[in-house]
């Protein structure tokens, strides 16, 4: 499978776990980072690799329609 078929498999899972994100993004960012980490996870095992995402500037984390795109790049890692 590609890569870019896996990044848009992480986006349809963070997508159906968006309103949940969003609640956690105000109440406890740290959560939400986890959270999606999660997600990023299960994806990768399900392809034998590690995937997580991570969140080098200050409030990207908040920019969540752009998980999974070429803005995060440099944030998404596969091992």
């Amino acid at each position: 499978m590609s890569f870019s078929s896996i990044t848009a498999e992480l986006r349809r899972e963070l997508g159906s776990n968006m309103p949940q994100i969003r609640v956690l993004l105000k109440k406890n960012p740290a959560m939400a980072f986890t959270t999606i980490n999660e997600t990023a996870s299960k994806v990768g095992k399900k392809h034998g690799i590690i995937l997580s995402l991570n969140f080098p500037q200050r409030g990207k984390i908040e920019d969540f329609e752009s998980y999974g795109t070429g803005e995060y790049r440099n944030g998404l890692s596969a091992k």
